[in-house]
């Protein structure tokens, strides 16, 4: 397909951050309203990391720069650059790092990291990062398919789920969802495509799930969050090969913390044989400095937030 930028919010859970040491969103900074969607993630914990697995042909990671920041370091495919996130007057919505030029049929790890220098711990925060995607052919279009959760075509382990209705299911998909606090309940996909976003709620009762793609090893995500965000991204993968998938999501959690499901969107790119301009509306403008770089901008949905924090 041809390139879009695809953006995520430092609240989805694709984004991994290390355990117990990074604050959600606090609303002790007055001023948490300068982030994007009012939402961040920051550190004053010394190699306290954040970590993206992609595929894609850049990689961008947007924050701020303030008064009480300073050294923080980008891993890249192992590859490390440091910076200094420093300054005098807050500065918002800033560019921390970027690379283009990536081989877009190969995954990708970056990790962003606190390495201050100063004698007193200093912080180091995450607003947003975007991947741009594509096939790298431009002749390519993208037919997206959304799946609500009860779908035949998203199978449950027998008797570990519950997809009855609850106070919070106006903020799902079709007002729809499947849940389970069981440890070990899985949900198998399959599609044909080449990207796949996977959607459920966030919430205080919500844990640590694994996601497995084909059979691969699983990656493990955490579905803790400090208030109720429904529609966040639990999975995201693309640059898939043409065929069909299979991607399994499992509640990894021993104290019947919850993991729910609400909808599958899958993609898959056709040559057309003749070039295809394709623009996908935005839930918020791409950043300046991306303008030139990817013709076309793809968000991820922001999650919804209710007023209570807890949804069962």
């Amino acid at each position: 397909m041809p390139e879009f930028n695809f953006t995520i919010d430092d609240i989805h859970p694709v984004i991994r951050y290390t355990a117990g040491q990074w604050g959600d969103s606090s609303d002790a900074d007055p001023l948490k309203s300068s982030y994007v969607n009012s939402t961040f993630h920051a550190t004053g914990t010394l190699n306290a990391s954040a970590t993206l697995t992609f595929n894609g042909s850049a990689v961008y990671i947007f924050g701020a720069k303030r008064s009480n920041h300073d050294i923080y370091a980008v891993a890249l495919d192992g590859e490390v650059t440091k910076a200094n996130g420093f300054s005098a007057d807050p500065l918002f919505n800033q560019p921390l790092f970027s690379q283009t030029g990536l081989d877009h049929s190969k995954p990708h790890t970056i990790v962003l990291s606190n390495q201050y220098t100063t004698t007193s711990p200093s912080w180091v925060d995450v607003d947003y990062m975007v991947v741009t995607a594509s096939d790298g052919n431009s002749k390519t279009l993208s037919n997206d398919t959304t799946l609500d959760d009860g779908d035949a075509s998203i199978a449950y382990s027998d008797g570990a789920w519950d997809s009855s209705p609850n106070d919070f299911s106006q903020y799902y998909y079709m007002q729809t969802m499947h849940r389970s606090s069981i440890q070990g309940a899985y949900a198998v996909i399959t599609f044909q495509g080449n990207v796949i976003s996977v959607y459920g709620a966030t919430a205080k009762n919500h844990g640590l799930y694994s996601v497995s793609m084909d059979g691969q090893p699983s990656m493990i995500f955490n579905g803790t969050s400090p208030e109720f965000r429904a529609q966040s991204l639990l999975y995201w993968a693309s640059g898939l090969p043409d065929g069909q998938h299979n991607v399994k999501i499992t509640n990894l959690d021993s104290t019947e913390q919850f993991l729910d499901l609400d909808k599958v969107v899958h993609s898959s790119w056709s040559n057309t044989g003749s070039d295809i301009v394709s623009v996908s509306a935005s839930s918020f403008p791409s950043p300046t400095i991306l303008s030139n770089t990817a013709p076309a901008n793809r968000e991820t949905q922001m999650p919804q937030l209710a007023q209570s924090s807890v949804v069962s």
